[in-house]
Protein backbone atom coordinates (compact mmCIF):
# COMPACT_ATOMS: atom_id res chain seq x y z
CA UNK A 1 0.00 0.00 0.00
CA UNK A 2 1.28 3.17 -0.99
CA UNK A 3 2.17 6.29 1.87
CA UNK A 4 0.61 9.63 1.45
CA UNK A 5 1.98 12.40 3.80
CA UNK A 6 -0.52 15.04 4.22
CA UNK A 7 0.65 18.69 5.26
CA UNK A 8 -1.60 21.53 6.43
CA UNK A 9 -2.15 23.14 9.79
CA UNK A 10 -5.76 23.33 9.98
CA UNK A 11 -6.57 19.78 11.99
CA UNK A 12 -9.80 19.56 10.33
CA UNK A 13 -8.99 19.80 6.97
CA UNK A 14 -6.31 17.08 7.84
CA UNK A 15 -8.84 14.97 9.15
CA UNK A 16 -11.01 15.30 6.01
CA UNK A 17 -8.20 14.57 3.79
CA UNK A 18 -7.01 11.64 6.10
CA UNK A 19 -10.80 9.86 6.49
CA UNK A 20 -11.59 10.27 2.84
CA UNK A 21 -7.92 8.56 2.10
CA UNK A 22 -7.33 6.22 4.63
CA UNK A 23 -7.99 2.48 3.47
CA UNK A 24 -6.78 3.39 -0.35
CA UNK A 25 -3.27 4.45 1.59
CA UNK A 26 -1.34 4.80 4.79
CA UNK A 27 -1.22 7.98 5.83
CA UNK A 28 0.93 10.31 7.94
CA UNK A 29 -0.07 13.19 8.96
CA UNK A 30 2.35 16.88 9.42
CA UNK A 31 0.56 20.41 10.69
CA UNK A 32 3.90 22.45 9.76
CA UNK A 33 6.81 22.42 7.22
CA UNK A 34 9.42 21.31 9.83
CA UNK A 35 7.86 18.14 10.49
CA UNK A 36 6.60 17.63 6.74
CA UNK A 37 10.38 17.65 5.99
CA UNK A 38 11.52 15.69 8.91
CA UNK A 39 8.80 12.99 7.74
CA UNK A 40 9.86 13.24 4.19
CA UNK A 41 13.73 11.83 4.94
CA UNK A 42 12.43 9.38 7.88
CA UNK A 43 9.17 8.10 6.59
CA UNK A 44 9.65 8.43 2.41
CA UNK A 45 6.07 8.73 1.75
CA UNK A 46 5.14 7.92 -1.80
CA UNK A 47 3.43 11.37 -2.40
CA UNK A 48 3.67 14.64 -0.39
CA UNK A 49 -0.22 16.18 -0.43
CA UNK A 50 0.97 19.95 0.72
CA UNK A 51 -0.79 23.52 1.90
CA UNK A 52 0.98 26.57 0.50
CA UNK A 53 0.53 28.28 3.73
CA UNK A 54 2.08 26.88 6.79
CA UNK A 55 2.91 28.67 10.27
CA UNK A 56 6.60 27.90 9.88
CA UNK A 57 7.80 27.72 6.59
CA UNK A 58 5.53 28.23 3.20
CA UNK A 59 5.08 25.62 0.54
CA UNK A 60 7.04 26.37 -2.39
CA UNK A 61 10.16 26.83 -0.15
CA UNK A 62 9.34 23.02 1.45
CA UNK A 63 9.09 21.44 -2.12
CA UNK A 64 12.31 23.37 -2.85
CA UNK A 65 14.04 21.79 -0.44
CA UNK A 66 12.28 18.54 -0.96
CA UNK A 67 13.99 18.85 -4.12
CA UNK A 68 17.19 19.65 -3.37
CA UNK A 69 17.70 16.44 -1.57
CA UNK A 70 19.39 13.66 -3.58
CA UNK A 71 17.35 10.72 -1.44
CA UNK A 72 13.92 12.68 -1.48
CA UNK A 73 14.03 14.66 -4.78
CA UNK A 74 11.76 12.79 -6.75
CA UNK A 75 9.07 12.51 -4.29
CA UNK A 76 5.68 13.21 -5.99
CA UNK A 77 4.15 16.40 -4.95
CA UNK A 78 0.76 17.68 -4.87
CA UNK A 79 -0.04 21.70 -4.55
CA UNK A 80 -2.92 22.77 -2.07
CA UNK A 81 -3.42 26.34 -1.94
CA UNK A 82 -6.24 29.42 -2.05
CA UNK A 83 -3.85 31.57 -4.36
CA UNK A 84 -5.67 31.02 -7.53
CA UNK A 85 -3.51 33.31 -9.99
CA UNK A 86 -1.51 32.44 -13.13
CA UNK A 87 1.60 34.17 -11.14
CA UNK A 88 1.22 32.08 -7.94
CA UNK A 89 0.87 28.56 -9.69
CA UNK A 90 3.86 29.60 -11.99
CA UNK A 91 5.73 29.56 -8.85
CA UNK A 92 4.39 26.79 -7.53
CA UNK A 93 5.32 24.57 -10.74
CA UNK A 94 8.93 26.35 -10.71
CA UNK A 95 9.16 25.57 -7.44
CA UNK A 96 8.62 21.51 -8.37
CA UNK A 97 5.23 21.05 -7.60
CA UNK A 98 3.87 18.39 -10.10
CA UNK A 99 0.75 19.33 -9.54
CA UNK A 100 -1.67 22.00 -8.35
CA UNK A 101 -5.14 22.46 -6.68
CA UNK A 102 -6.77 25.69 -5.89
CA UNK A 103 -9.35 25.23 -2.61
CA UNK A 104 -11.93 24.67 -2.48
CA UNK A 105 -11.93 21.52 -4.50
CA UNK A 106 -13.49 18.25 -4.48
CA UNK A 107 -11.99 15.47 -2.67
CA UNK A 108 -12.87 13.37 -5.85
CA UNK A 109 -10.88 15.38 -7.80
CA UNK A 110 -8.00 14.75 -4.76
CA UNK A 111 -8.33 11.29 -5.06
CA UNK A 112 -8.36 11.25 -8.93
CA UNK A 113 -4.76 13.52 -9.14
CA UNK A 114 -3.26 11.22 -6.38
CA UNK A 115 -4.03 7.88 -8.46
CA UNK A 116 -3.06 9.90 -12.12
CA UNK A 117 0.28 11.37 -10.31
CA UNK A 118 1.43 7.66 -8.57
CA UNK A 119 0.48 5.90 -11.78
CA UNK A 120 2.79 8.12 -14.12
CA UNK A 121 5.51 7.48 -11.24
CA UNK A 122 5.41 4.03 -11.19
CA UNK A 123 5.15 3.56 -14.93
CA UNK A 124 8.24 6.20 -15.41
CA UNK A 125 10.36 3.85 -13.06
CA UNK A 126 13.03 1.77 -14.42
CA UNK A 127 12.01 -2.23 -15.01
CA UNK A 128 15.16 -3.05 -13.88
CA UNK A 129 17.08 -1.90 -10.76
CA UNK A 130 21.15 -2.90 -10.95
CA UNK A 131 23.99 -2.60 -8.55
CA UNK A 132 27.15 -4.40 -9.78
CA UNK A 133 26.28 -7.82 -9.91
CA UNK A 134 22.39 -7.13 -8.18
CA UNK A 135 19.86 -7.00 -10.66
CA UNK A 136 16.04 -6.67 -9.72
CA UNK A 137 14.00 -6.41 -12.61
CA UNK A 138 10.39 -4.79 -11.77
CA UNK A 139 8.33 -6.08 -14.27
CA UNK A 140 9.14 -9.99 -14.06
CA UNK A 141 10.42 -9.63 -10.65
CA UNK A 142 13.23 -11.78 -11.30
CA UNK A 143 15.95 -11.05 -9.08
CA UNK A 144 19.76 -12.06 -9.98
CA UNK A 145 22.40 -12.36 -7.94
CA UNK A 146 25.82 -12.71 -10.50
CA UNK A 147 24.64 -15.48 -12.87
CA UNK A 148 22.15 -17.23 -10.50
CA UNK A 149 18.18 -16.51 -10.94
CA UNK A 150 16.73 -16.62 -7.00
CA UNK A 151 13.50 -17.19 -5.96
CA UNK A 152 12.33 -14.46 -3.29
CA UNK A 153 8.92 -14.55 -1.48
CA UNK A 154 6.49 -11.63 -1.80
CA UNK A 155 8.15 -9.62 1.45
CA UNK A 156 11.35 -10.76 0.36
CA UNK A 157 10.60 -8.93 -2.82
CA UNK A 158 8.99 -5.97 -1.27
CA UNK A 159 12.01 -5.50 0.94
CA UNK A 160 14.93 -5.87 -2.05
CA UNK A 161 13.07 -3.24 -4.57
CA UNK A 162 12.33 -0.87 -1.29
CA UNK A 163 16.20 -1.12 -0.79
CA UNK A 164 17.33 -1.09 -4.06
CA UNK A 165 14.86 1.97 -5.31
CA UNK A 166 16.72 3.94 -2.60
CA UNK A 167 20.00 2.56 -2.62
CA UNK A 168 22.45 3.84 1.07
CA UNK A 169 19.56 5.13 2.70
CA UNK A 170 18.82 3.75 6.37
CA UNK A 171 15.27 2.38 6.60
CA UNK A 172 14.19 2.18 10.21
CA UNK A 173 12.33 -1.29 11.20
CA UNK A 174 9.18 -0.07 11.66
CA UNK A 175 9.15 1.52 8.29
CA UNK A 176 10.27 -1.69 6.66
CA UNK A 177 6.98 -2.70 8.27
CA UNK A 178 4.70 0.19 7.67
CA UNK A 179 6.19 -0.20 3.46
CA UNK A 180 6.48 -3.89 2.89
CA UNK A 181 3.61 -5.61 5.77
CA UNK A 182 1.52 -2.80 6.21
CA UNK A 183 0.14 -0.89 8.90
CA UNK A 184 -3.09 -3.23 9.12
CA UNK A 185 -1.25 -6.53 10.72
CA UNK A 186 0.58 -6.74 13.48
CA UNK A 187 4.36 -7.45 12.35
CA UNK A 188 7.28 -8.29 14.95
CA UNK A 189 11.15 -6.62 14.68
CA UNK A 190 11.84 -10.73 14.42
CA UNK A 191 10.11 -11.10 11.33
CA UNK A 192 11.97 -8.47 9.58
CA UNK A 193 15.27 -9.29 10.75
CA UNK A 194 14.73 -13.01 9.24
CA UNK A 195 13.74 -11.54 6.09
CA UNK A 196 16.87 -9.45 5.98
CA UNK A 197 19.26 -12.58 7.39
CA UNK A 198 18.06 -14.58 4.23
CA UNK A 199 18.17 -11.68 1.88
CA UNK A 200 21.62 -11.24 3.32
CA UNK A 201 23.13 -14.64 3.38
CA UNK A 202 21.60 -15.12 -0.86
CA UNK A 203 23.85 -12.05 -1.30
CA UNK A 204 26.99 -13.43 0.25
CA UNK A 205 26.55 -16.67 -1.01
CA UNK A 206 27.24 -14.79 -4.20
CA UNK A 207 30.14 -12.51 -3.12
CA UNK A 208 27.60 -9.75 -2.38
CA UNK A 209 27.79 -8.09 0.73
CA UNK A 210 25.66 -5.20 -0.11
CA UNK A 211 22.65 -5.34 3.06
CA UNK A 212 24.10 -3.49 6.01
CA UNK A 213 23.07 -3.07 9.59
CA UNK A 214 22.58 -0.03 11.61
CA UNK A 215 22.93 -0.84 14.87
CA UNK A 216 19.90 0.77 17.19
CA UNK A 217 18.26 1.75 13.91
CA UNK A 218 17.79 -0.48 10.91
CA UNK A 219 19.23 -1.59 8.02
CA UNK A 220 20.56 -0.16 4.46
CA UNK A 221 21.21 -1.42 0.95
CA UNK A 222 24.75 0.23 -0.20
CA UNK A 223 25.10 0.66 -3.79
CA UNK A 224 27.87 -0.67 -5.03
Amino acid sequence: MKTLLLVDDETSILKMLSDYLRGSYNIINAINGNTALKFVEEKSPDLVVLDWMLPDINGPEIVAKIRSNQETKDTPIIMLTAKGDERDKVYGFSAGADDYLVKPFSLAELGARIKSLLRRVDSSSDDILSYGKIKLNTTSRDFVVGDIVVDLTSKEYKLMKLFMKKPNKTFMREELISKVWGNKVIVSDRAVDVCISRLRKILKNNGCDNLKTVRGIGYRFIAE
